[in-house]
């Protein structure tokens, strides 16, 4: 019998979950919303979304809701030290003032289908869900 990985586990069905909750609600609510794209010095990407009513994205400082611990490492095994900004360029992808949760999802899905950003030579995305 095989070992399970309960972490791996927790992990699916507490996605499995907010993809529920989110199905629920995602497609009545409308509000602001974008896709963006940053790269970093070792010119890795990440495509993430944004839906929040003051778009932090903006923020200069904002850098995504990605895994931090995978891609510090990341960047120091690529000689970061740590003592710099390690975002050379954000850009938008896609933006809309009047949009759904589905929608912007859908539109994050397709650019890091586009741009391959799960694939760890190319970014930093991790497979949220399992059709891409």
């Amino acid at each position: 019998m095989g070992v399970f990985n309960y972490k791996d586990i927790y992990c699916e069905m507490k996605e499995l979950i907010r993809h529920i909750l989110r199905e629920q609600v995602t497609d009545k609510i409308t509000k602001p919303g974008l896709v963006y794209k940053i790269t970093f010095i070792n010119g890795k990407i990440y495509i993430g979304q944004n839906t929040e009513r003051n778009l932090k994205f903006r923020d200069p400082f904002y850098v995504g809701s990605f895994n931090k611990e995978y891609v510090y490492e990341d960047l120091s095994n690529s000689g970061w030290d740590g003592t710099s900004f390690p975002v050379i360029s954000k850009e938008i992808l896609w933006q809309s003032d009047n949009t759904t949760i589905n929608e912007v999802t859908k539109k994050e899905i397709e650019y890091i289908k586009q741009y391959k950003s799960t694939n760890p030579q190319i970014g930093y995305n991790q497979n949220r869900f399992k059709s891409y």
